[in-house]
């Protein structure tokens, strides 16, 4: 029997909403193959036809997910202009992990399985690569004048400011600190890297912090 696109897309989107959902009530690594095309009530072949394996199933949540993250994105920041681009781009990021974080999202677990699964691992890979490239592309549009280098090095300080914020947040909440302050400064110092970083660069008395000035 003959297949067409307009059969095969629905099944495969439909496996990954059915692998997210059973991801999320008992635990990525919880669930298997068998239990997906259970819940679709197709056999594992049908499944395997679209997706191979689990590995290949986490894959194609992650860029299912990249693809989402991208298009809310731009969603944010099509009425900012200049550098408030920047800290649109910024509070976009912030809640997305804010969000992971309380509700235990999909993006936590693929990160977990990445420690002991090589294509989870990889689609983590290109998924951190296509977020450091927007958010430079962010940083180029929105402040010009700056090398790739220095944007390139504060897209990639902002993203480990955010990221590593959940990672300590709940101690500092558990400590007295408030949560929507954490965000808020945290968005204020990623949004001034850029400028820190050619300030650092192209200091105003042509000295250049952090390296030895040369001897007469």
């Amino acid at each position: 029997m003959g297949t067409s696109d307009d059969v095969i897309e629905p099944t495969a989107i439909k496996a990954l909403r059915c692998f997210e959902e059973l991801a999320l009530s008992k635990g990525l690594d919880q669930v298997s193959m068998r239990d997906v095309a259970k819940q679709l009530g197709i056999s594992l072949a049908s499944l395997q036809y679209h997706y191979a394996t689990k590995s290949a199933l986490v894959s194609a949540v992650m860029n299912s997910t990249i693809d989402q993250h991208q298009r809310r994105l731009d969603e944010a920041l099509e009425a900012a202009e200049g550098t408030d681009r920047i800290m649109e781009a910024l509070r976009y990021v912030a809640q997305v992990n804010a969000n992971e974080a309380d509700g235990g999202g999909m993006m936590d677990m693929i990160w977990a399985r990445a420690a002991h699964d090589a294509d989870a691992a990889a689609a983590v890979e290109t998924f951190m690569a296509a977020y450091l490239e927007r958010m430079t592309n962010v940083i180029s549009s929105a402040a010009p004048g700056r090398t790739r280098t220095e944007e390139l090095g504060a897209a990639a300080l902002a993203i480990a400011l955010l990221e590593g914020l959940e990672g300590v947040r709940p101690a500092a909440v558990a400590a007295g600190a408030n949560s929507e302050a954490l965000t808020s400064l945290a968005v204020t110092v990623a949004a001034a890297l850029p400028d820190l970083i050619s300030a650092r660069n192209n200091p105003a008395d042509g000295s250049t912090t952090g390296r030895h000035r040369p001897t007469d």
